[in-house]
């Protein structure tokens, strides 16, 4: 059984899921963001978690996102 568990924005994340993803994030190979201004602090900080642990980042995105400045790869682009 998949439990499935949503947030709206606007919503604060249950600390529990907020460290494992943020572990995640500082752990992993590469941080790909798609389709996200990253205007929320939340995915925000995600990326930039990553990106100061020396995780490789990269945003496809149309038009200006908050971490256009830290990533070194960014694709103006639709996705689809």
């Amino acid at each position: 059984m998949v439990t499935l568990k949503v947030i709206l924005f606007g919503d604060n994340v249950p600390k529990d899921r907020a460290d494992k993803a943020m572990e995640a994030a500082k752990g992993c190979d590469a941080f790909l963001v798609l389709g996200s201004s990253l205007m929320t602090m939340s995915a925000f900080r995600l990326l930039r978690a990553a990106h100061e642990a020396g995780v490789a980042t990269a945003i496809v995105n149309v038009g200006v996102t908050r971490a256009d400045d830290i990533v070194p790869l960014k694709i103006n682009a639709r996705l689809g």
